[in-house]
């Protein structure tokens, strides 16, 4: 059994005056003491960074910067940045923690257990849909809301931090890699983490970027083997990489990862390698 652990909780934040105090009160309401709360404000021009300054004076555990950034993933990065916890949790500021004794029930599986990452349940705040990623499979297939889970801090070390390109999904992204990651030990617990606010950026938009290199990432990891259909994420892929190409968004990203599909082994038939490369001379050049 390993000490109860800090947790860092690491909010980005901008224009969130109408949702943050719901998020705030559902953290210094844990039963669990030992945290420090790290909220990265993106400039907002609401009530926001005043509600930041009011809560902080009365819990010390809050602390804050306010500076315009390049999105809620470098906001996440800086968050990381500022961090001093063992473990790390990302939480939106239009969510909520599910229960006050969210936290305690984490550390005590953290402290019992000594995973590298630990990851329960959550559900729509406002459907009360919920979202039981309960098994390695789902994960890898379905992926998995970064609200589902903490992360020892050393994760980050060892896989680095978001990756900015990917401007919606980078969450994915380094969750994939690090369950694909054999090193590393994940452990599951059925538990409501969180609720969600469900209006968030990967809600209504789609990371094309990240799609165009899906298949070559699981690929590359030795995840295919999850997938229901391994051939229709390998058409998925190709169709972001030519969509990114008609549009003239990154190309270069696009191009390398479609490379990557013409001449590696895959689902490709020979006539499917051919019709991509006919696809980049059309596209790319």
């Amino acid at each position: 059994m390993t000490a109860p652990p800090k947790i860092s909780i690491i909010i980005a934040t901008y224009n969130s005056e109408a949702t943050l105090p719901a998020c705030l009160k559902s953290i210094v309401e844990q039963s669990y003491k030992d945290i420090e709360i790290c909220i990265v404000d993106g400039a907002s021009n609401d009530d926001t960074v005043q509600i930041l300054t009011d809560w902080s004076s009365t819990y010390p555990v809050i602390k804050y910067q306010s500076e315009k950034d390049d999105g809620v993933f470098f906001a996440m990065n800086k968050g990381i940045d500022m961090s001093t916890g063992q473990w790390l949790y990302f939480l939106g500021s239009d969510d909520e923690l599910a229960s006050p004794d969210v936290l305690s029930e984490v550390a005590k599986e953290i402290s019992t257990r000594d995973p590298d990452l630990i990851y329960g349940n959550i559900s729509g705040l406002h459907t009360g849909k919920q979202y039981q990623i309960n098994t390695f499979k789902k994960v890898i297939a379905e992926g998995i809301s970064h609200q589902s889970i903490f992360y020892r801090k050393a994760i980050f070390d060892r896989v680095g931090k978001y990756d900015v390109k990917f401007s919606i999904a980078a969450d994915y992204c380094l969750n994939l890699t690090v369950f694909l990651d054999k090193k590393f030990k994940i452990h599951y617990i059925n538990k409501d983490i969180a609720k969600f606010g469900e209006r968030g950026l990967s809600s209504n938009n789609y990371d094309y970027t990240f799609y165009s290199y899906y298949y070559k990432l699981l690929s590359e990891k030795g995840g295919l083997s999850y997938l229901p259909d391994p051939a229709a994420a390998l058409d998925k892929s190709i169709y972001c990489c030519l969509y990114l190409a008609q549009q003239g968004r990154d190309r270069a990203f696009a191009l390398k990862n479609l490379l990557y599909y013409a001449y590696h082994k895959n689902h490709l038939s020979i006539f499917n390698r051919f019709k991509i490369q006919l696809s980049m001379l059309r596209c790319f050049f």
